[in-house]
């Protein structure tokens, strides 16, 4: 999870990501993207507004 914390990559990027890696379809939708990187900081324990996650 924490390879595409990159500062510049935006949801819909993360999306694409995970779906070149796991096969999903999101077609890079903002919303799984979004959806990956709220749940990320939750496993992390970090604050899922603050960059790099938002």
């Amino acid at each position: 999870m924490t390879q595409w914390r990159a500062e510049g990559y935006t949801w819909r990027a993360i999306a694409a990501c995970a779906d070149d890696a796991w096969g999903t379809d999101s077609h890079g939708n903002q919303l799984f993207g979004e959806d990956l990187c709220l749940e990320s900081a939750r496993l992390l324990g970090e604050n899922p507004n603050a960059d790099p996650w938002n």
